[in-house]
């Protein structure tokens, strides 16, 4: 079960990095993301990618915890 939880983790946190790179950096999206919606929608997958993030090593700890 834990192998699901961690194939999905790394799965978001790529596609968040992914999709935070193009609205970012590239003008995918610039017809819908105007004004506020931009940056609002960078902050919340910049946070969400690094929750995730911790979440991933809270649960490797977690793991090599048990194993000792």
């Amino acid at each position: 079960m834990k192998i699901v939880n961690i194939a999905m983790s790394l799965v978001s946190i790529t596609l968040c990095v992914v999709l935070f790179y193009f609205i970012a950096f590239t003008n995918v999206f610039s017809d819908r993301l105007d004004g506020f919606k931009k940056p609002m929608m960078i902050a919340i997958l910049s946070v969400y990618a690094v929750y995730r993030t911790f979440m991933l090593y809270l649960t490797f700890k977690n793991a090599k915890r048990k194993n000792t």
